[in-house]
């Protein structure tokens, strides 16, 4: 009897993309996502983003909704336009009344700055699981 040994495909990990102006939220949460085995990419503006999703569709998209440039409000609407824009959007923004902002942009949800890197991972696990 022959046996298969050809190698049995590894599964992808998903891909998420950070879209947020401040360096430092976009290295610890790539940090703590690439720990969880995410694999992210960051981006420190909008059209920086829009960039990456024409190269590679995104899983999940993390999104500040206050940043210098077009801001995330824009990012998204920019995004919806694309033919291949299926991934969700987080949205994580020290904005009072967050998840109003979230619904208003159709976003999957949000998450309140300061967040709780834990709480952060939860909701990631959450949306990509939907």
């Amino acid at each position: 009897m022959k046996r298969n040994t050809s190698p049995r495909p590894v599964p992808r990990a998903p891909y998420i993309l950070v879209v947020d102006d401040d360096e430092g939220v976009r290295e610890i949460v790539a940090l703590i996502l690439g720990d969880e085995g995410y694999e992210v990419d960051c981006a420190m503006s909008a059209p920086d983003a829009l960039l990456l999703v024409e190269r590679r569709q995104p899983d999940l998209i993390l999104l500040d909704l206050l940043m210098s440039d077009q801001g995330g409000q824009a990012f998204a609407e920019s995004y919806r336009l694309l033919p291949n824009a299926t991934a969700p959007i987080l949205i994580l923004s020290g904005l009072p009344d967050v998840a109003r902002h979230a619904a208003r942009i159709g976003a999957a949800g949000s998450i309140t700055r300061p967040f709780d890197l834990t709480a952060l991972v939860e909701m990631v696990e959450r949306t990509l699981s939907m």
